[in-house]
Order: structure tokens, then C-alpha cells, then sequence
């Protein structure tokens, strides 16, 4: 039997499960050197089936899960005591542990002022920020991870804002590698800042539209009246009628205005590697994705969801991805619960719900080989 060349065994292996390859590369040498070389690693995640990480607080005490494309949940193992031993989840500083981004299935997770870089698929943690006094003037409104493929190095963006001072809203920047916090130029408004999906090398945010803007002029099933009204509505009161999509350029650092669809945005993800946005409509709440990166006239209709026990009421709904088998839509509605939208039927079925007592955390998670080398934290960098 003639030997399949090396080439075409290369495709074939970047096409299966992590799990599959971390066994087979006991195979042969070969194996081994093709499936460990970072290019593979890196094509082979972008081919993977997305899931979804949650963080769950059970009275202040933090764990996590892993839903699998099939909406399987399975606990993982809290990883961050064995690198930091004094940490100690629970005091003022941070707000204990926070979900910050995803990344080529790698998260960053802060615990405390520490901040880890973990891909939990293979077991792979690493200490690698601490944040400074620059973040604690503020809150972590939101944050996101992203890699510079123009120096081969991933990057942490955060968010901070404070309650109590409005002067104190800024962005801030850090190579993993040189560890150093940068603040940015940012003209939004940041408390109302969502998401932070990263593709094609940039972070894709939405600003949603604030309640106390709107709040007690619509009532809860605003989105099934006439858009003409709402829109009319908010150019009297001077504020733009559609959410705004902004991204973040890894390589030149700025932030740039992304083109939306027609509506007012309440949600935004990723499906089949298509950036996708969830647009309240008159009959309910469309699901656009944006076949060609970039262009405008791309955003296609896929679905719309006309069940309103997904109503993103002053929230949002981010998808976070299509179980395997295409038959139900995952999402995050705001901040209380994670369904299933079952694209035949209509029908909705809870899958995390917050509770008085538990509180619910969840990004998109994709399964890779990824860990990344050079990054360790080491004490001494804190007084650089």
C-alpha cells in the first residue's frame, strides 16, 4: 500500500478534534514535530468547533464550565491557586475573578491583580499580567485578548471605569510580552461598552444603548414596535438610533468605527469564523452575519427569533455559537441566563440561569493545542 504524502497527513490532522491529536502524537516523531509546530496548532483551532467557557459565583465562590458544541456541560479544574498560592478570591480589589477574553482557545482571567493566560483543553496556565495603578482607579468594565500576527505576540485590553469619579474612564493596552499597560485614546462612552470578539486579528466591541437614555419613554416590548418611531424618537433626543460596532487594531493600536446593518444592535459573536450581530426588528430580533470581513453590503439575514422570552430589554443577546448537529443557536442574554434557541420549533430552553445566589459569566471557547511560550510572569517585572 503506497504511503499518503506528508502534505496531505499535515491537512488531514489539522481537520481533527485536540483531544484526537494529543493522542496521536505518540504515533511517530513526525507526528509529534508536525502537530507541536505553532502554525499547525494555529490552523487547527481556527478549524474547530466552538463551545462556550463559564465563570459561575456560587456565594463567592468561583468555578468553571465548559459547554461543549453539543451542550454538553462539563466542570473544569480551577487551575489559579497552584501557580499564585496566596490568591484568595473574594477581596475588594478586582472584584475577585473575571472572564476578560478569548483567544485561538486560549482566556484571560484575572484573579485578584493577577492575570492568567489559560487554555484549559490541554491544561496550559500561565501567570503573565499584573494590573497596576492604572486599574485601580476604576472597575474592569469589559476587557479582551488579540493577537498581533505583525509581532507574533497577543496582547490584553481592559476597560476601566469608575463609579464615583467620572473623570476616571479610560482604555489601557499591554504586549504579554513587554507587560507594560498603555492608556489609549477613546471618545465612547465606556460603561456601556459590550463584548470584545476577537477575529482577524482585531477586537470587535458594542456600544449598547444606555436605559437612563431611554428608559421610561418605551415600554418592555419596545423592539415589536415600529422602528420608525423609535428612530424618530431618539433623533429628538440627540442620540445616534443604532448601536455602534467599534474595533481595536492589534497592530496599529487604535480604535476604528466598524460598518453595521440597518437596526439597533443589541448583540454581537462569532458563527462559522463570520462576525454576526443580533438586531432588534419589528417582528423581532434578526441574526445578521457578515460574509465578507469588512464590506457592508455582506451583513445577510440568517435567522430571526420571534420567540420573546429572548428579549435583550436595555441588555444584549451575544451568540456564542451553533451546536454541531445546526439545529440550536446559543446565547447570552445579558447577564442572567445562557439559552438555546432551537431554529425549527421557536422554542427556547434554558441552559444557565443567574439566580440570587449565583451569578453567570460566559465567553465563546474554542478547543486548540495552543500554548504559547515566553509570556511567565516574573516578580522582579513589577518594579520595570
Amino acid at each position: 500500500m503506497a504511503s499518503i504524502p506528508d502534505d496531505i497527513t499535515i491537512i488531514i490532522l489539522s481537520n481533527l478534534p485536540v483531544k484526537s491529536l494529543l493522542r496521536f502524537k505518540c504515533v511517530s516523531k513526525s507526528w509529534f514535530s508536525w502537530i507541536s509546530d505553532p502554525k499547525f496548532e494555529l490552523s487547527n483551532a481556527q478549524r474547530q468547533q466552538r463551545g462556550a467557557i463559564s465563570l459561575l459565583y456560587n456565594k463567592d465562590i468561583p468555578s468553571f464550565l465548559f459547554m461543549t458544541e453539543n451542550i454538553v456541560l462539563k466542570d473544569l479544574i480551577y487551575p489559579f491557586n497552584k501557580i499564585v498560592p496566596d490568591v484568595k478570591v473574594g477581596r475588594r480589589f478586582t472584584l475577585g475573578c473575571n472572564l476578560l477574553g478569548s483567544c485561538h482557545g486560549l482566556l484571560l482571567i484575572n484573579v485578584e491583580q493577577h492575570i492568567f493566560l489559560w487554555n484549559p483543553t490541554i491544561g496550559f496556565c500561565n501567570k503573565v499580567l499584573e494590573l497596576d495603578d492604572l486599574t485601580r482607579e476604576g472597575n474592569i468594565g469589559v476587557g479582551g485578548l488579540c493577537f498581533d500576527d505583525s509581532m507574533n505576540e497577543y496582547k490584553a485590553l481592559l476597560f476601566i471605569y469608575s463609579t464615583i469619579d467620572d473623570t476616571k474612564k479610560y482604555v489601557i493596552v499591554a504586549s504579554l510580552k513587554d507587560k507594560k499597560w498603555r492608556k489609549l485614546e477613546f471618545s465612547h462612552y465606556i460603561p456601556s461598552v459590550r463584548s470584545g470578539v476577537a477575529l482577524n486579528g482585531r477586537l470587535h466591541f458594542i456600544q449598547v444603548r444606555r436605559k437612563h437614555d431611554l428608559g421610561h419613554y418605551l415600554d418592555k416590548n419596545y423592539y415589536i414596535r415600529p422602528e420608525l418611531k423609535c428612530i424618530d424618537f431618539w433623533a429628538w433626543k440627540g442620540i445616534p438610533p443604532f448601536g455602534e460596532l467599534i474595533y481595536f487594531d492589534s497592530i496599529s493600536e487604535k480604535f476604528h468605527k466598524f460598518p453595521v446593518p440597518l437596526g439597533l444592535i443589541v448583540g454581537l459573536g462569532v458563527l462559522n469564523e463570520c462576525l454576526c450581530v443580533a438586531c432588534l426588528r419589528s417582528g423581532g430580533m434578526e441574526i445578521l452575519v457578515m460574509k465578507e470581513y469588512g464590506k457592508v453590503e455582506s451583513w445577510t439575514s440568517t435567522y430571526v427569533i420571534k420567540n420573546f422570552e429572548i428579549n435583550p430589554y436595555f441588555g444584549y443577546a451575544e451568540s456564542l455559537f451553533m451546536t454541531e448537529d445546526g439545529e440550536e443557536l446559543v446565547i447570552k442574554v445579558s447577564r442572567d441566563q445562557v439559552v438555546a434557541y432551537n431554529l425549527k420549533d421557536d422554542s427556547v430552553r434554558q441552559i444557565l440561569v443567574r439566580t440570587p445566589t449565583v451569578c453567570i459569566s460566559s465567553i465563546t471557547y474554542v478547543p486548540s493545542l495552543i500554548s504559547p511560550q515566553g509570556y511567565n510572569w516574573r516578580a522582579k517585572q513589577r518594579t520595570n
